[in-house]
């Protein structure tokens, strides 16, 4: 969750794109909260991105794995275009927190071009801060958003037995 978040943030940006807010559509993408968990263990395989694709009208679908090798991970990253036909673009890139995550960043940015979605030269170079972390503080934003994505999704916020239930605001 927490490479998601890295790139939502690259594609927030995007002047060629509309959105990239997965958490809007978390309960029609996963009907129940086990099927996120599972999804976001690796337990699940990726979605069907051309059914969820045509239900939700979205246009290019970005999944990936994760796989951590000591202090690097290996991110594999499929985009699909679902509004073209079932067209798919790959790539495997490496993220070192070493390099304060711009190395990740830089290989996204060129890929996102060889799949004929380039972000304007200006616009890519606010996409290029220093990140300083650690894979643990990465592990941890992950489980965060995680967390987050749950409780504001499948929550009954409106239930006085429920551990969510807010009182006095």
């Amino acid at each position: 969750m927490a490479i998601h978040f890295l790139l939502g943030n690259i594609i927030a940006i995007h002047t060629g794109l509309n959105e990239f807010w997965f958490v809007w559509r978390i309960e029609k993408i996963f009907l129940e909260k086990e099927r996120l968990v599972a999804y976001c263990s690796g337990e699940d395989g990726l979605l069907d991105v051309m059914k969820v694709g045509k239900e939700q009208d979205i246009h290019y679908w970005l999944q990936g794995r994760v796989q951590q090798h000591g202090n690097k991970i290996k991110v594999i990253l499929v985009l699909t275009n679902t509004k073209e036909g079932h067209i798919e673009w790959t790539t495997e890139l490496t993220l070192e927190p070493t390099d304060q995550l711009i190395g990740f960043r830089t290989g996204f940015l060129t890929w996102l071009e060889t799949c004929g979605l380039p972000l304007p030269e200006d616009w890519a170079a606010k996409t290029l801060w220093s990140e300083k972390t650690t894979l643990e503080g990465l592990g941890f934003l992950g489980r965060a958003l995680e967390a987050f994505y749950l409780h504001s999704s499948w929550c009954d916020k409106g239930s006085p037995d429920s551990p969510c239930f807010l009182t006095g605001s």
